[in-house]
């Protein structure tokens, strides 16, 4: 799936966007960290003028065995080597990285994280959301964009220069952290399961998203599960059958509607209870009566780098055609796609979402693979297609058995 940074004040030189104070400390001490980082803000050369440098304060309580490393457009996401931060001499919170002048198809949507000793850096340790900020005139250039809601990136606003610049940012928090030994966690759930035949489960960044471990039943309105974790991680519960199809979602009184649950995130409490058996407020997704499809409520769009790009403005919509019998069937006409990630998305959102495995890839096949990182569809090279046809089914809560035929 798809699929993402504190706040503080400094003042700017004449040459850059200034990390420098006018009167530098000759002899640098330990930054006190986040909590005032601007007493003991590194005075570093401004870089060439086609480069720039990206200068972060960690919160001095994190432990950083090797660096900090970035991963975004420019590394090919997770494909290529992250960019790794170096320390800044004399000062045990600041960490600097030169790099090109980037733009912002360069350098959209990269993600600070902790770097494993061995210098490669995933996206479970990533920083987490609302815990970044811009210091000092770095929001003149970037963004930090919460599209994705639990996840935070750092994007470059349109048609900046950013060349010769030293652009600031803070973190105090990261979702996971390599350095630390993850330790024993008891999850337990209060909440009777409906919805189908399988049963509840967590996934989350203590296994990369990758599975849905099974929680063993206490009683029909009790489970629990162990699992190997650091404070820090977030998490779902979902069911075993996984992929999402019936997971857990809250009640809106404000807006009379029910929307999936965001992520929990684990604290130093080493046997959370969750209890969710209010049934006003808490439901499976599966559990909820049949609706019936109206199509005005469902509209899907493409979004991602083989469309323009990921913000709002690039959805490119799909229109409804005729039913085939079961299946309905949307469609896009001559759109020229460039090589890049994409997903398919629901009303301009990301709470309904399929991205590679997703949905059957009919037509141009052997022109997409699976994209690097968050779940992503590659579209390997530039290439206009007549139609792309969106068909799929429709079971009282999800679509099913979905398909983009993609015709030259």
């Amino acid at each position: 799936m798809k699929k993402l940074f504190m706040a503080f004040l400094a003042v700017a030189t004449i040459a850059m966007v200034g990390c420098k104070k006018d009167e530098p400390t000759p002899t640098p001490t330990p930054t006190p960290g986040p909590d005032d980082p601007t007493a003991e803000i590194p005075d570093i050369p401004a870089p060439a003028a086609d480069k720039m440098i990206l200068l972060v304060n960690v919160a001095k309580d994190i432990n950083i065995c090797n660096t900090i490393a970035m991963r975004g457009a420019m590394t090919n996401y997770a494909t290529d080597a992250p960019i790794l931060f170096e320390k800044v001499e004399g000062y045990d919170t600041w960490y600097k990285a030169e790099m090109p002048a980037y733009t912002n198809a360069d350098f959209f949507h990269c993600k600070l994280m902790i770097a494993a000793e061995d210098g490669t850096a995933s996206y479970d340790n990533e920083g987490t959301a609302g815990q970044y900020e811009l210091l000092n005139g770095a929001d003149e250039y970037l963004l930090i964009d919460d599209d994705f809601g639990t996840e935070n990136c750092l994007s470059m606003l349109n048609d900046v220069e950013v060349g010769g610049k030293i652009l600031c940012v803070a973190i105090k928090a990261f979702k996971g952290n390599p350095c630390v030994a993850k330790i024993a966690y008891k999850i337990t759930l209060k909440m009777a399961y409906a919805g189908d035949e399988y049963a509840p489960a967590v996934t989350g960044s203590f296994n990369s998203w990758a599975a849905a471990e099974p929680m063993k039943k206490v009683s029909d309105t009790e489970w629990n599960v162990e699992v190997e974790a650091q404070a820090g991680n977030e998490f779902k519960f979902q069911s075993t059958e996984g992929d999402w199809k019936n997971e857990i979602q809250v009640y809106d009184a404000e807006t009379d509607t029910w929307a999936k649950m965001d992520n929990i995130t684990l604290t130093e409490d080493k046997n959370p209870v969750f209890d969710f058996t209010d049934a006003a407020k808490y439901r499976w997704s599966k559990a909820a009566a049949p609706e019936d499809f109206v199509k005005a409520d469902h509209v899907f769009s493409l979004i991602g780098e083989a469309v323009g790009g990921w913000d709002v403005a690039n959805d490119v919509n799909f229109t409804y055609g005729d039913d085939q019998g079961d299946f309905y069937v949307c469609e896009i006409g001559n759109l020229a796609m460039g090589a890049g990630a994409f997903k398919i998305r629901e009303n301009g959102g990301w709470d309904v979402n399929f991205g590679w495995g997703a949905f059957e890839i009919l037509g141009d096949v052997d022109n997409f693979e699976e994209a690097a990182a968050d779940g992503n569809v590659n579209c390997k090279a530039a290439q206009t297609y007549t139609k792309i046809t969106f068909k799929f089914k429709w079971d009282g809560h999800e679509t099913t058995d979905r398909s983009v035929t993609f015709t030259k």
